[in-house]
């Protein structure tokens, strides 16, 4: 079994295709005395706004769940967002999610032993 794999992995290895040329010609254009001070640039500003982050206070979820979403507590961007529940839509998307995971499974039995491939 071992060399029915090793066989066709060797065989690639000595017999590979010499068709293209041996230079290498990159697709893209560096000059470096841009690219290298805005990518060191932009790799320290990255590092800033982790630090930044890293630096923020906590959010209170006691204040988070006295929020009111009317009011100029929450941006009015983000007012949609706001806790909506619904039982009724939480079943029918339970139902819909639990019975749509199987079909990958269903497709693929019927395709292999469907009448499609009985030809």
């Amino acid at each position: 079994m071992r060399t029915i794999f090793t066989l066709p992995l060797s065989l690639s290895i000595i017999f590979t295709a010499f068709g293209q040329r041996h230079e290498r010609l990159s697709p893209y254009k560096l000059n470096k005395k841009i690219d290298v001070p805005l990518a060191v640039a932009g790799a320290a500003v990255t590092a800033y706004g982790f630090y930044r982050l890293t630096q923020k206070s906590d959010s209170d979820s006691l204040e988070i769940v006295n929020l009111n979403y009317q009011n100029d507590d929450v941006s009015r961007i983000n007012r949609n967002g706001g806790p909506r529940y619904s039982e009724s839509a939480s079943k029918t998307s339970e139902i819909l999610f639990y019975g749509y995971m199987p079909l990958p499974f269903w497709y693929y039995w019927i395709i292999t032993f469907g009448e499609i491939r009985a030809e």
